[in-house]
């Protein structure tokens, strides 16, 4: 009898327990976003970060903080312990960082908590051979994106990818331009240059210079020699064709 009652109970048990592919598990931390565009990077810390982080880490609970800053954005992780209620956490943290004296113009940051159930439980993708990127998204975000969010339990429905459709201005007429008169033709008188003479060069004759004679001695022997044979040679000028002719013969 004990066998059947644990087994009875069993089977009751497994009937009504809840089973979930993805269950919601809620992670203890809290994701805070802030931003302040045009703002250096050392503002932010001193401006944002630095207070924020004063104003959280004293809340009862939190455990940890950790911040990242950039240009314009703040970005701080603030964990709390197990065991706490995640909306009560969340409530402290935002009446925190409303206390903050922020920058003029700056928005309240954001807060952000993970937990499983945020994941998508369908991804879904569309295409389309006669349309355009632009106009599938633009069908898409009016005609599906309301069916899907009208179904019980989807929370959100996101659509990414595609084009955004561009705004087009109406056409102007452009305004028909004016024939301008053309300038009416004038003629100048291009006066001719007479001709002028031309003087051709003339050669001019060079005189071709004569080399200068000079009167060299004889040597002793040629005066010598010459003496013997009966021609007196004593210079240069003295060796005649003839008298050279005579030597030789």
């Amino acid at each position: 009898i004990i066998a059947v009652l644990i087994l009875a109970a069993g089977v009751i048990a497994v009937t009504q327990l809840r089973q979930e592919l993805i269950p919601s598990i809620e992670f203890p931390q809290t994701i805070v976003l802030a931003f302040n565009n045009g703002s250096e990077p050392d503002e932010m810390l001193d401006e944002v970060t630095v207070p924020m982080e004063e104003a959280v880490s004293q809340i009862e609970g939190v455990v940890n903080v950790e911040t990242t800053t950039s240009n314009g954005v703040a970005y701080m992780i603030a964990r709390n312990e197990f065991g706490l209620d995640q909306d009560t956490i969340r409530e402290e943290i935002q009446v925190a960082l409303e206390n903050i004296d922020f920058p003029e113009g700056m928005d309240t940051p954001k807060l952000l908590t993970f937990s499983f159930a945020d994941l998508p439980i369908a991804s879904l993708s569309v295409s389309s051979n006669n349309l355009t990127l632009p106009e599938l998204k633009a069908l898409v975000e009016s005609d599906i994106n309301p069916v899907l969010e009208a179904i019980e339990g989807i929370a959100a429905v996101e659509v990414s990818g595609g084009q955004e459709l561009p705004t087009m201005a109406p056409p102007t007429e452009e305004p028909t331009p004016e024939p301008t008169p053309e300038p009416a033709a004038t003629f100048t008188a291009t006066p001719t240059e007479e001709p002028t003479a031309t003087l051709e060069p003339t050669s001019t004759p060079t005189e071709t210079p004569t080399g200068a004679v000079i009167v060299v001695a004889l040597p002793d022997s040629w005066i010598q020699a010459g003496a013997a044979q009966g021609m007196k040679l004593e210079t240069s000028e003295d060796l005649t064709p003839d008298v050279i002719n005579g030597v030789i013969a």
